[in-house]
């Protein structure tokens, strides 16, 4: 853990803390709004990812696949169907019959035919398409991965965890040095926290006393 994310946390403590013992006198209340405040002025002036904002609101959206979906199609789908901008595949786990990947350094797709488990399934989803890398065993236990293509079927089923990042926007694009359609990523400029406040028996927010 990061000393600042300490400062922060011990801070914040601190604020919870006197606003649950507020009859034990005004001085704690004093050190805890500097304590609070110090900690998050120390944040940003290091520059650091502010936690409270980090990724924003995340949402998270499990699924579960029937036997014959395709497992490209399905997903590359979801944002225009969700009216989502831009969301990752955290976990996917399941088996598909067939699958088709396109391996590293290649150009054509590749067929793996007969059952196979997932193992690992992760990428990008956008409102211009997906790009997943999936990693699969078969009957004898021999693993496969690469570039996710149309054509990999459910077999039995398939159980996922996409994550939406509401305040991104993912979008593809021809990158001039790999040629290839890559990832485009955007985002709204995070709002500043405010600062902490507190507010001691008697205080009215007119002023008056």
């Amino acid at each position: 853990m990061r000393w600042c994310d300490v400062q922060q946390q011990a801070g914040l403590a601190c604020v919870c803390f006197a606003v649950d013992r507020l009859d034990q006198g005004e001085a704690l209340i004093d050190a805890a709004h500097i304590a609070g405040n110090a900690a998050l002025g120390r944040l940003r002036d290091t520059g650091q990812p502010d936690p409270f904002t980090g990724l924003g609101a995340m949402k998270f959206e499990p699924l579960r696949l029937t036997p014959g979906s395709d497992l490209l199609l399905v997903l590359a789908a979801l944002p225009q169907e969700r009216g989502e901008r831009a969301g990752v595949v955290i976990s996917g786990i399941g088996s598909l019959a067939p699958v088709r990947l396109r391996f590293a350094g290649r150009d054509g797709a590749s067929t793996l035919p007969g059952d196979h488990e997932i193992l690992s399934l992760a990428g990008s989803l956008s409102i211009d398409g997906a790009h997943l890398h999936l990693s699969v065993a078969d009957a004898d236990g021999r693993v496969a991965g690469g570039h996710l293509l149309e054509g990999s079927l459910v077999r039995t089923t398939a159980e996922l965890l996409v994550a939406w990042l509401p305040d991104f926007t993912f979008r593809r694009g021809v990158d001039p040095q790999t040629g290839f359609r890559e990832l485009q990523i955007t985002r709204s400029e995070p709002e500043q926290p405010a600062a902490i406040t507190t507010t001691r028996p008697g205080d009215f927010s007119d002023g008056r006393r």
